[in-house]
């Protein structure tokens, strides 16, 4: 589109809207790494006004950003839960060390009551 909101391009107005839409917004990402003019900037933007990614971008940005919040959040937790079983486990070995060093400490006694 050019700066007064129009564009250059013949609008189509009962395009199809039964293609797959991330296979064309694929296709028009694509088409925009390659290295394009002013004028296929503006072909690009009409394009994805006909497949109504344009409106889409800020609501996809941000999910991916809350996706990538929620990936960090996870890995946090894997860590913090892994931790955690590591501390069990730890106190599990020592509660067992004193079970044992306790029936140590009994069989004496239990030895002179027999």
């Amino acid at each position: 589109m050019t700066k007064s909101n129009t564009s250059p391009y013949t609008e189509v107005p009962s395009a199809p809207r039964t293609w797959n839409r991330p296979h064309v917004q694929a296709s028009l990402e694509q088409i925009k790494l390659k290295g394009i003019s002013e004028h296929d900037d503006e072909l690009l933007e009409y394009l994805k006004d006909i497949v109504s990614t344009a409106g889409l971008e800020a609501p996809i940005e941000t999910a991916s950003a809350e996706v990538g919040r929620l990936g960090e959040e996870r890995a946090e937790n894997v860590k913090l839960e892994t931790d955690r079983k590591e501390v069990l486990s730890w106190q599990k070995l020592a509660n067992e060390h004193i079970r044992a060093e306790s029936a140590l400490a009994i069989l004496p006694v239990a030895v002179l009551h027999d």
